[in-house]
């Protein structure tokens, strides 16, 4: 009866440790799924800039048409992991991550289009945005 305890138990120690990820000679970067949640803070902070933008949430397009002309508004959000060190496993900190966002505005009237935006570098400890790039086309 010991002798089928301790062969079960062994069989089940062997097929679980089977079932453990596999680690590879590559580089794994294991980022937490909480330094992903700046998006919505990111875009607020980058329409208070920009009263003329309608309430935008992330990964929306808003569509205004008006007599002769159309404009379309809408962002880009873009994450860039931080540095690490080359072991197995590396948690990547927030405060090495770098966050960016861009507030696009298309117009087009009568025929011609005219787009505009505004990239902006979002520091999460601050909860500020600093504008590093943009090019704006009015009519």
């Amino acid at each position: 009866m010991y002798k089928k305890i301790i062969a079960f138990s062994m069989a089940t120690l062997i097929l679980s440790g089977c079932n453990l990820p596999q680690s590879s000679k590559g580089t794994n970067i294991e980022i937490s799924e909480s330094l992903h949640n700046y998006d919505k803070e990111m875009l607020l902070t980058a329409l208070e800039k920009h009263p003329e933008f309608p309430q935008l949430n992330p990964d929306e397009t808003i569509t205004i048409k008006e007599k002769n002309e159309t404009v379309t508004y809408f962002s880009q959000i873009e994450y860039r992991p931080g540095k690490s060190e080359n072991n197995e496993f590396t948690e990547v900190e927030a405060s090495t991550a770098e966050y960016f966002i861009t507030l696009v505005k298309i117009l087009e009237l009568e025929g011609d289009e005219m787009k505009s935006y505004w990239k902006y570098q979002y520091f999460p400890s601050t909860s500020k945005v600093s504008l590093i790039e943009s090019e704006e086309n009015s009519s």
